[in-house]
């Protein structure tokens, strides 16, 4: 599950541990969640509830949880696949508490394991450190997050236990009905574990401290979803590198260097040259993208953006309500089957709109559409379209005849 009020979220740590100064700059900006992350969040209580009891658990409300019972599934086969192989005890774990605080140095940091199997044979001992993604988004087991959880739990248990072999897993029903593992040693673990020390060390210095800026090293990597790449300073010199490396002077044409041998074709490398900005594109894009959610986000809570408002953007293609109803007017009006349908269904209203508006049934026909509204968007102020206000007028209550005293 997510690792709340850490500085160095164990979630996070692929992004901290390149990008030291980003912890810093992030802790400034509001908490914020999404309905894809409480949607994960519920999958995982109450996977965890079945998995610490089943019997506490009405059936039908797992009936609609197919995510959360492939899940549960794998565990549970993990579980037998140990048995199979002779086990002599078989401890599980649910959403393990483990403290990092001696990995990362931070105070009290915490991360949770959504799931450690302990195996005992006669003369080893196995380790499962597994995590449930519930996104879309492939998750690799080969990520700091879980050999952070690796090595806590190799530290929670070492007093009783000597590990054979770690296994660090991901189960993620969005991308594969199977488990997904890697295996390594505990001494893997701590040569990783010294770097995370080492690295930690370094973010939590810039905390609360402005040469955080000179600690952000921009990458697809670290910056996708990033909640500052909006305004990291960062990743814009980046992009304006890449953008404007060869326009600095187009405020003044004579000042652009001219090829004395092609000043009109295409340059001899252009291939490579494409290909160094391609490389960037990802990146770019996903800064433009993130610069205009926050100034949606900006203008949607009344905030002024010089230059910019809310405008109403395109209303939604027109659909049927009732595409039954309006296939037996069409039939009705004249219209034949093979006009008015691409097996089985009944054209868009807008293609039977080019067919049947002189028509007499058409104004019946338009009562039976419906579209959804646009949605708000960021334009220019000088931009025809009127601004758009989250707060309407009928939200204010008439205080003109009362005593505001």
């Amino acid at each position: 599950m997510a690792d709340k009020h850490a500085f160095l979220p164990p979630s996070d740590a692929d992004n901290w541990l390149i990008c030291a100064g980003k912890p810093a700059l992030e802790e400034q900006e509001p908490e914020s969640t999404s309905e894809a992350a409480a949607e994960g969040s519920r999958k995982h209580e109450l996977a965890a509830r079945v998995l610490f009891n089943p019997r506490l658990i009405k059936p039908d409300e797992l009936e609609d949880e197919p995510e959360v019972l492939a899940y549960i599934g794998a565990v549970n086969e993990r579980m037998q696949a140990y048995r199979e192989a002779g086990v002599k005890h078989l401890h599980l774990a649910v959403e393990q508490k483990l403290d990092i605080s001696g990995i990362t140095g931070e105070r009290g940091a915490q991360g949770t394991a959504d799931c450690i199997i302990v195996a005992e044979f006669s003369d080893y001992v196995d380790m499962d450190v597994i995590d449930a993604k519930f996104g879309f988004v492939p998750v690799d087991p080969n990520t700091a997050q879980i050999k952070l959880y690796g090595l806590a739990a190799v530290l929670k248990y070492q007093l009783l236990h000597d590990f054979r072999r770690i296994n660090l897993g991901i189960f993620q029903p969005k991308v594969s009905d199977t488990l997904s593992f890697i295996e390594v040693s505990s001494d893997e673990l701590y040569v990783f574990g010294a770097k995370v020390t080492e690295a930690a060390a370094l973010s939590l210095s810039l905390r609360g401290d402005v040469t955080a800026l000179s600690h952000l090293v921009p990458g697809e990597k670290q910056c996708r979803f990033c909640k500052v790449k909006h305004r990291c300073p960062a990743l814009a010199q980046s992009v304006a590198a890449e953008v404007l490396a060869d326009f600095d002077a187009m405020d003044d044409p004579a000042a652009l260097p001219v090829d004395p041998v092609a000043t009109i074709g295409a340059p001899a490398d252009l291939p490579e040259r494409l290909a160094r900005a391609m490389a960037k594109v990802g990146l770019i894009e996903d800064w433009c993208l993130a610069v205009r959610a926050k100034v949606e986000a900006l203008l949607f809570e009344n905030t002024e953006v010089p230059g910019f408002k809310l405008v109403m953007g395109r209303k939604g293609p027109r659909a049927w309500t009732d595409p039954e109803q309006a296939a037996g007017i069409l039939a009705l009006g004249g219209f034949k089957a093979e006009l008015t349908h691409t097996k089985p269904a009944l054209l868009s209203p807008t293609q039977i709109e080019k067919i049947a508006k002189d028509s007499a049934v058409w104004k019946e026909l338009t009562t039976l559409t419906k579209q959804s509204d646009g949605k708000p968007s960021v334009a220019p102020a000088e931009d025809s379209r009127p601004p758009w206000s989250p707060v309407k007028e009928s939200d204010f209550k008439n205080l003109e005849h009362e005593d505001l005293a």
